[in-house]
């Protein structure tokens, strides 16, 4: 839904809160395809400028954009409109006088103009004959509820405010009213499908959810197709059913998994909870024959993207490359028993499910959060075999020596023991019924005994059974007790099944030789080892991290091996020293972990480093200084590398302030360490988003002391999603107190009253307090400290501008600013490809025409955008994309020929034709086509 805005230059603040009011009201509804609510706000100027340029006779409206019945009018004046100009502005009393004529026969209040009439700071700004010119444009107007186009005048800024909270609000709600009574299921009352809310040519913003079941090409081989079938069929309603009830639905299904897709309010968190759902409800599904009548356990992999679509009926048949995306990630990205999803999604899920996720790695340039879920397709240690077989064989022992003793009593009634004998069984079977090919034939041969032995003690557990109810003494069957039989005689049949095909492939695999398996295994992992530890030592300064964040996800035991015993391997020096470069970064996995917690008992790579078989002494250094209380200067670190046989360099010395600014205990050590560094060093330790809080209270003290206004603000965006997470998940006092201590710290940032800074510091601040009351502690003050910054943000508050300097900053800094909505108009622009990649998940429908406007975008973000049709459903961003330098012959002979079938497509054409700046390819092929439609 467009709103085409127009503000006098003099109004600039004005109307950026226009902006944060259609930000607001959009955030309220939500994102619903078939109900054409969501705001997107359009440059007056810049659409009107063909009719408001000479010659006069183009104001017929050649190559304009058609004004339609869902487009709104904003138009905010206040002591004079803007000069006339050669390029007009939508700030002129001719371009408000365009809007009043456009949207004078509108079927519904569509067009309009507010006037501020506060007094200026100097009466000598205001100038007669230009205020009379406002007021006579103003007066000729109707009042507020009169017909399509309204008026108002307002006070104050909070007026203005008010006023365009409830203009807005009125539109959207009156629209969403309007689609749900022209929608005939709804009217019914009936369950309304996605397709039946769209538009055939529209584009629309949805989420994608692929799942399907893991392993299922070898399931078919090894199965009856019958089975097979129903399993399908179970898992297909499973997914079916759960997504209905988040208002989704099935787009596509095939061989064990599909596509469901999500396109009401909410449709990320909605996907994400039905993946959720079907993981966790899946072990029902396993344990019931009808629904799973296999001898093994399903698993079940899933994944969620977000998606602009074009809806092209039918549904089913949609293809994007969104959709190609999300069903690669979740065949070749995703393990059984896990969910993935694309930082494009993650990025805005509701704030109680985001902590669930954690960094697994990328996918081509995106990056991937993961959630695993415990299953029934996870293996049991291989140390619990003996004592999970010995406990259910001395459950059944129990129960047969009670079955065959009438007058014994348990303390339970039999059919109590019976059921959990038959659950120790089930579980049995859940934990190892998954076989690992990771196991040895030795162990396999244990799980096929320990198998067969329960398969021996359940038959003789039943006989005992049957025995007891056909013994009545000529009494007949006991009721209860023939009552209790048919239900096990239901029961047992799974378990059995099980096991016994668990004995059979376990000595099958015995047999075969799984040393040589494990062995093709080993091979195979060595050379994946190889691969990517040469990607690590041919990576650059930004790939670096994400190389080394892969190795250590994938790879850990591995690499601590290879730097414990391959000294004389060629890669072991060169190895050494890029672990060297990123100390800091392994250091940090080592005591906070990449995904983001804290694990006891991993395996850590740096205390591997500093183990006296690997030949450097520069790690055992760093690990000296870790363990000190005192305060080295430099001369003394470099006296310490000295006496370690190494002659540190001043590169040295910056990698150890890092190390001991992430690593060291002491807040006195991390502020003196964080005090040497310098400022692009201080910047890299600021790159992994699991910074440690108090390593970001050291590193704040450093820029508040010591750097400018605009290093605070990159200061800012760099850690406040990680001040975030904190803010949802602390847990102890100790955690809030150190919170605390860096929130404290922002608040001496004077920028925070700026827009844009303000409202993303306010819902820091609201998370934390949200958090703290929910564990009962006092919050008071920092309610008394957010409403005095909004009071300072009203009385001296300004527009925020994006920090001067980035251009100088680390290039992992750099990236992860790329990945910010708010600096996508700087970074589109970036010459490295993977930096400028980072804002192509920010590339939507509400911004792709104004950055098609920067000549410069860099040509793979361009050609990204080129290769989205969903983007390109309306006529302006297809205009300014054919008019672009760097438009491709390919994208512009998809739509040339459709455009020269009417009066404005050939106008356009004919400006193409002529435009200098357009790619010489595109300006020819629009001659030749003109030449054609002439002839």
């Amino acid at each position: 839904m467009r709103v085409f805005v127009a503000a006098t230059r003099e109004l600039k603040a004005e109307r950026a809160l226009v902006a944060r009011v259609a930000e607001r009201i959009n955030h309220k509804y939500g994102a619903e395809p078939g109900v054409p609510w969501h705001l997107e706000l359009v440059d007056w100027g810049e659409h009107a400028r063909p009719l408001l340029a000479p010659p006069a006779e183009s104001a017929a409206g050649n190559g304009v954009p058609e004004i339609t019945e869902e487009d709104v009018f904003l138009g905010l004046a206040w002591l004079r409109f803007d000069p006339d100009e050669e390029e007009p502005s939508g700030g002129g009393e001719e371009a408000f006088a365009l809007a009043r004529e456009l949207w004078r026969d509108a079927a519904r209040p569509s067009c309009f103009f507010l006037r501020s009439t506060r007094l200026p700071d100097s009466l000598q700004r205001i100038d007669g004959h230009a205020l009379g010119q406002v007021q006579a444009f103003f007066s000729s107007l109707p009042a507020t509820g009169n017909g399509a186009v309204e008026c108002r005048e307002l006070e104050s800024d909070e007026q203005l405010q008010g006023a365009l909270m409830q203009i807005l609000d009125r539109v959207v709600t009156r629209r969403r009213e309007e689609a749900t009574a022209e929608a005939p299921a709804a009217a019914r009352g009936t369950a309304t499908r996605l397709a039946d809310l769209l538009e055939p040519g529209r584009a629309y913003e949805v989420t994608l959810l692929a799942v399907a079941v893991a392993g299922y090409p070898q399931l078919a081989r090894e199965h009856p197709a019958e089975s097979l079938t129903r399993v399908e069929a179970s898992f297909r309603n499973l997914a079916a059913g759960t997504a209905a009830t988040y208002g989704g639905e099935i787009l596509r299904w095939r061989d064990g998994g599909g596509v469901l897709i999500f396109g009401r309010q909410r449709s990320g968190d909605h996907a994400v909870m039905t993946g959720l759902k079907i993981l966790h409800t899946l072990p029902i599904l396993n344990l019931d024959p009808s629904q799973n009548p296999l001898p093994v356990s399903i698993a079940v992999r899933a994944a969620a993207h977000d998606a602009i679509i074009v809806y092209e009926p039918p549904l089913s048949e949609l293809a994007s490359a969104d959709l190609s995306f999300v069903v690669e990630l979740q065949r070749s990205f995703t393990e059984a028993g896990e969910m993935c999803v694309s930082k494009r999604l993650f990025e805005r899920l509701d704030q109680r499910l985001r902590p669930h996720f954690s960094f697994k790695g990328r996918l081509g340039p995106e990056p991937i959060q993961a959630c695993r879920l415990a299953t029934n397709g996870a293996a049991a240690p291989q140390e619990s075999l003996a004592a999970s077989c010995a406990q259910v064989e001395q459950q059944i022992a129990e129960l047969r020596a009670r079955l065959r003793s009438p007058s014994a009593a348990g303390d339970e009634p039999l059919s109590t023991a019976l059921d959990r004998a038959y659950t120790a069984l089930g579980r049995f079977c859940a934990d190892f019924g998954t076989l690992d090919n990771k196991w040895s034939a030795a162990f396999l041969t244990a799980l096929a005994n320990a198998a067969t032995t329960l398969v021996k003690a359940e038959l003789g557990l039943w006989q005992a059974l049957r025995a007891r109810l056909d013994g009545g003494g000529g009494r007949g069957p006991d009721p209860e007790l023939a009552a209790v039989a048919h239900a096990i005689s239901r029961r047992r049949s799974r378990p059995v099944i099980i096991l016994g095909k668990l004995a059979q492939r376990c000595r099958l695999l015995a047999r075969s030789g799984p040393g040589a398996e494990a062995a093709a295994t080993e091979e195979e992992t060595s050379s994946d080892l190889l691969r990517k530890l040469d990607a690590l030592l041919k990576a650059d300064a930004l790939d670096l991290e994400t190389e080394l964040t892969d190795l250590l996800l994938h790879h850990k035991r591995e690499v601590m091996d290879f730097v414990l015993e391959q000294r004389e391997e060629r890669r072991y020096r060169p190895l050494l020293d890029r672990l060297w470069e990123a100390a800091d970064l392994v250091l940090l996995d080592d005591l906070f972990a990449i995904r983001d917690h804290r694990r006891a008992h991993d395996e850590k790579v740096f205390e591997a480093l500093i183990d006296s078989r690997v030949d450097d002494g520069r790690f055992r250094t760093v690990w000296s200084l870790l363990a000190r209380v005192d305060r080295p200067d430099p001369r003394q670190v470099m006296a310490a590398f000295a006496r370690a046989g190494h002659q540190a360099t001043e590169q040295d010395l910056q990698i150890v302030w890092r190390c001991l600014v992430l690593g060291h205990r002491d807040p006195g050590m991390r502020a003196h360490a964080a005090s040497h560094l310098t400022l692009y060093a201080a910047w890299q330790s600021m790159s992994h988003p699991s910074i440690p809080l108090e390593s970001i209270q050291a590193l704040g003290d450093r820029f508040t002391k010591r750097e400018d206004e605009d290093a605070h603000k990159i200061f800012f965006d760099c850690v406040r999603d990680r001040l975030k997470t904190a803010a949802q998940s602390f847990r102890t006092g100790e955690e809030m107190e150190t919170l605390t201590r860096v929130i404290l710290q922002l608040l001496d940032f004077t920028f925070l009253v700026e827009s844009g800074y303000f409202e993303r510091f306010d819902d820091l601040l609201a998370t934390f307090l949200e958090r703290a009351q929910t564990m009962g502690l006092s919050v008071a003050y920092f309610e008394s400290l957010r409403q005095k910054l909004e009071e300072a943000r009203r009385s001296g508050g300004k527009e925020g501008k994006l920090p001067k300097g980035i251009q100088k900053l680390p290039l992992t800094i750099q990236r992860r600013l790329a990945s910010d909505p708010r600096y996508v108009s700087w970074f589109v622009t970036h010459p490295d490809p993977r930096i400028a990649g980072e804002t192509v998940r920010h590339i939507g429908l509400s911004n792709v025409e104004r950055l098609l406007r920067y000549p410069e975008i860099n040509a793979t973000v361009m050609a990204s955008i080129l290769r989205r049709p969903e983007l390109f459903t309306r006529k302006q961003p297809l205009i300014v994309a054919l008019n672009h330098p760097k438009c491709t012959h390919a994208f512009a002979s998809r739509y040339l020929a459709g455009m020269a079938r009417s009066r404005g497509g050939r106008h356009e054409l004919q400006r193409l034709a002529r435009n200098p700046s357009a790619n010489p390819a595109v300006r020819s092929a629009a001659q030749q086509l003109l030449r054609s439609v002439k002839v």
